[in-house]
């Protein structure tokens, strides 16, 4: 007889098998395909707004305003403290109705706002007052109506706080 000894080995005891193997690969990819699930469920997708078919059917009505801004000239926008000032050409101060200005961020449709453009005498210009708005990357959309006519401008500016 030989010598040989019948005690296992312990160096191998956690050794796995291709069973083991296969049961550990199935778990993690189970693993995994429920993360992607929770992920998936959770996401939050923003639109642009929330009656974005409306606005696509008032199209043209947009392109004629933004052709309107073209002729008048030059419109530029400042931030002096915390508002945004809009220059208007000379004949157009304190004469628009129904300017708003609508501060839209990208990236987060929680921080989109609406306000309104209120006329400056001292200045001659529109404010924009931006005290309740927080810091980040917008996309200034403003309407007014002047002499029966409607106006679009956008700008895209970073608000800092």
């Amino acid at each position: 007889m030989s010598s040989t000894s019948l005690q296992p080995d312990m160096t191998s005891k956690y050794q796995l098998s291709w069973g083991n193997i296969l049961l550990l690969v199935f778990i993690v990819f189970v693993l995994l395909m429920a993360m992607m699930v929770y992920k998936a469920v959770n996401t939050q997708y923003d639109l642009v707004s929330k009656d974005y078919y409306a606005q696509e059917l008032r199209h043209q009505h947009k392109m004629d305003a933004i052709n309107n801004v073209a002729r008048l000239g030059s419109i530029s926008i400042s931030k002096e403290g915390q508002q945004l000032q809009l220059h208007l050409p000379q004949n157009m101060q304190s004469k628009i109705s129904n300017g708003y200005a609508w501060l839209y961020c990208p990236t987060d449709a929680k921080k989109d706002v609406t306000l309104p453009l209120i006329y400056s005498k001292p200045t001659g210009t529109y404010i924009v007052d931006i005290t309740h708005v927080t810091s980040g990357n917008y996309i200034i959309k403003t309407n007014w109506e002047f002499e029966n006519r409607n106006y679009y401008w956008e700008k895209q500016l970073y608000i800092a706080k």
